[in-house]
């Protein structure tokens, strides 16, 4: 996406990014997140909602956003107790690696 690309100098367009990861079409949440990874911690909101999207019922936009969350490093230590229970208790093996990936890059 457009959005992808630009990377961190698309973080104006967070709130349009956290307004998709709610959409009821799973591959707009999961391009959401994707393109929050790009964007990066500087996106206002973006930890926040990714970690929200650690939850979401589709085990693609939850792994996306494992992988986003671990894109930011050090700098999604907020996320660290979302990604350790997703690490522990997810339903999904890949999305258990990537949380436990994330938490690991979050620690730095």
């Amino acid at each position: 996406s457009l959005v992808k690309a630009m990377g961190p100098k698309a973080k104006g367009q967070a709130p349009l990014l956290l307004e998709a990861l709610a959409d009821p079409d799973a591959d707009i949440r999961l391009h959401a997140a994707a393109a929050l990874g790009a964007v990066g911690p500087r996106a206002p909101g973006g930890i926040e909602g990714l970690i929200k999207a650690l939850a979401d019922g589709d085990p693609r936009v939850r792994l996306m956003s494992a992988q986003a969350l671990a894109k930011m490093g050090r700098k999604a230590k907020a996320a660290r107790a979302a990604l350790q229970e997703s690490a522990e208790k997810d339903p999904n093996e890949a999305v258990r690696q990537a949380a436990g990936k994330a938490l690991e890059a979050s620690r730095g």
